[in-house]
């Protein structure tokens, strides 16, 4: 119920500045009793940079941490996923890109064309709401979020953000 009326709700929200690693790692803080007892390797990389972006950071946090729990869900230990983060550009603006990719089976076609749909899941549990949610946080900070498959080697989501709000 709660993620249906959170994805029907107006989005609103007051952006402040934030470091998008540290948001990366308290989702992934956040996952920890799921991961407990597994085989798994987190790595965040490309943090050299300046990660800042201006976000809600709630919301934000919750589309890191959809996507690596739906990546903990599907992915058979030893689990390995990888965060990388890079200076970006979006509509000609400065940008940070942030990619979460894990070792799991991937996604089908069907699954890589409807995965932000709204009720579409592969799940047997859950909503299939989550990514929905996640493409509409994203999309209200005026951002991206992309995803890809390697053929059975892994899912790929790629959000794009810009560092300011205008």
């Amino acid at each position: 119920y709660e993620e249906v009326r959170e994805y029907a709700a107006p989005i609103t929200f007051d952006p402040k500045r934030h470091d998008l690693g540290e948001l990366v790692h308290e989702a992934w803080g956040h996952l920890a009793s799921m991961r407990e007892g597994k085989n798994v390797s987190f790595q965040a990389n490309g943090r050299d940079g300046d990660l800042h972006c201006d976000v809600e950071e709630f919301s934000i946090r919750q589309v890191f941490r959809n996507i690596l729990e739906n990546s903990l869900a599907a992915c058979d230990e030893p689990i390995e996923i990888d965060v990388r983060f890079c200076s970006s550009e979006l509509n000609t603006k400065p940008a940070v890109r942030v990619s979460i990719r894990d070792n799991g089976p991937g996604l089908s076609t069907e699954a890589e064309q409807r995965v932000f749909e709204a009720f579409y899941t592969t799940k047997t549990q859950g909503t299939g709401l989550g990514m929905a949610i996640c493409r509409r946080f994203v999309e209200a900070h005026g951002g991206e979020i992309e995803v890809a498959s390697g053929n059975g080697r892994g899912a790929e989501f790629v959000i794009t953000l810009p560092r300011e709000q205008t």
